[in-house]
């Protein structure tokens, strides 16, 4: 009874959610000092893919250019001289990774980026060596990165609670077994840097401001403010991953509550909001391509394609090379969670979840298409973690119904087993003990 009262006060609930970000925020700090002390690595969370996406900070903010020469020769890149030899028209280094990321970080880098001139010209120290990539550049970076995710939690607890009407034991459960439990927490600890948090964030957003734009069409109320972010977020949300293009179904939702509720012409009268908002961060990344290739519009992913007519559906959900649910079994769940509801309990009139089904299974469409349908050395399914909101939902929807039940007792086990799984893998995969791009068995 006493965890029902916890559970049940707000501000409990965000406690603990802080008291997760924190802990996963001093763990990733730990594991980072490990490497350096004990494995010789450099303090760098800068790994792989998260290289290109952050390299447009310094390279802007500090150099006042697009030429990643400097940031590739000094920084670690690997195969760098490779990576130097691959120009574009124009002569830069092609940079594959689309500029959201560095967008997102910006208020971290400028705020540390401006400390560091400050005390570097009291100090002579490397920690403050204004040249973007120093441990206090990465730290603040960082713990703006999670502080991203923690705010992507709360903002579902509120919405997940309010529309779905759950006890807020189920939702916090649901949030924290997830958070702790899926591949999502690799990425949220070990590799924030790899876009996938910060790309869930405007997601949760975008999926946060349909909703309250729905609420408003239904109350007759002003659609200025929710109209005008919606776009500013869904364009961040894209130009994190293209991929996430697919949540055009929820940025629908408002549009068919409008259609349903006859009140459309009500609700275009704001959707040049939508579309101006929208264009502010897109226009930035037309610019890039242009000074950088010569073209407003620029596929950057040469030589990588989708196989549109032969999609890998069931490996990228059970095999064993990075299959969603071999790697996150929690996930499954979920499924049962978000099936049952619908099918049993829920109904299809509840639009705001079957936008969110309708992303989910056009994300699992263009995954599967990708030729690469594994994600290279991806821990797990990497490239579904844009759906965490629908993930928790139906987590949270299962623990509702098995606490109703009386099951929540017997379901327990199994969940505990997931979510130690998932930290079996993560210790394997961190000792390279088990293959990161291939087949496990």
């Amino acid at each position: 009874m006493r965890s029902k009262a916890i559970f049940s006060s707000l501000v409990a609930r965000y406690r603990l959610y802080i008291f997760m970000a924190s802990t996963f925020f001093v763990l990733a700090l730990g594991l980072m000092l490990g490497r350096v002390l004990f494995a010789g690595k450099r303090f760098d969370f800068l790994l792989s893919d998260a290289k290109g996406y952050y390299a447009y900070l310094p390279s802007v903010v500090i150099d006042g250019d697009l030429d990643f020469s400097n940031q590739i020769r000094n920084n670690g890149a690997e195969k760098g001289e490779a990576i130097l030899e691959r120009r574009t028209p124009k002569g830069y280094v092609k940079n594959k990774y689309s500029i959201g990321l560095a967008l997102t970080l910006a208020p971290a880098f400028l705020t540390v980026h401006a400390l560091c001139l400050t005390l570097h010209q009291l100090i002579d120290a490397a920690l403050v060596t204004p040249n973007g990539y120093t441990p206090a550049y990465q730290i603040l970076a960082l713990f703006w990165i999670m502080t991203l995710g923690l705010v992507s939690m709360i903002l579902l607890d509120r919405v997940i609670v309010d529309h779905f009407r759950l006890s807020p034991r189920s939702v916090a459960l649901g949030i924290t077994i997830y958070w702790a439990g899926s591949h999502y927490s690799y990425y949220y600890f070990v590799e924030p840097f790899m876009v996938h948090v910060v790309s869930n964030f405007w997601v949760v957003v975008v999926t946060v401001l349909a909703r309250a734009t729905s609420q408003h069409v239904d109350r007759d109320k002003s659609l200025t403010w929710p109209s005008a972010t919606l776009g500013f977020a869904f364009a961040m949300a894209v130009l994190c991953r293209p991929t996430n293009l697919v949540f055009l179904a929820v940025v629908s939702f408002p549009f068919l509550t409008a259609m349903r509720s006859r009140k459309l012409r009500f609700f275009l009268r704001f959707t040049p909001l939508v579309v101006l908002s929208g264009a502010v961060p897109i226009l930035l990344q037309l610019m890039v391509w242009r000074v950088m290739t010569g073209e407003l519009v620029h596929y950057s992913y040469e030589g990588e394609k989708f196989l549109w007519l032969e999609p890998a559906l069931w490996q990228t959900l059970f095999s064993s090379k990075h299959g969603l649910f071999f790697w996150s079994p929690l996930l499954l769940f979920s499924m049962v969670g978000l099936f049952r509801h619908l099918a049993i309990r829920g109904d299809s009139s509840d639009l705001f979840l079957v936008c969110q089904a309708v992303s989910a299974v056009l994300l699992w469409y263009v995954n599967s298409c990708w030729q690469t349908w594994w994600f290279g050395d991806a821990f797990g399914g990497r490239a579904f973690l844009e759906l965490s909101s629908l993930f928790i939902i139906g987590l949270s929807l299962f623990l509702e119904y098995s606490r109703q039940g009386g099951k929540l007792r017997v379901v327990t086990p199994a969940l505990v087993c997931a979510v130690v799984y998932n930290y079996v893998l993560l210790t394997l995969y961190g000792f390279a003990a088990i293959p990161r791009g291939n087949y496990l068995f």
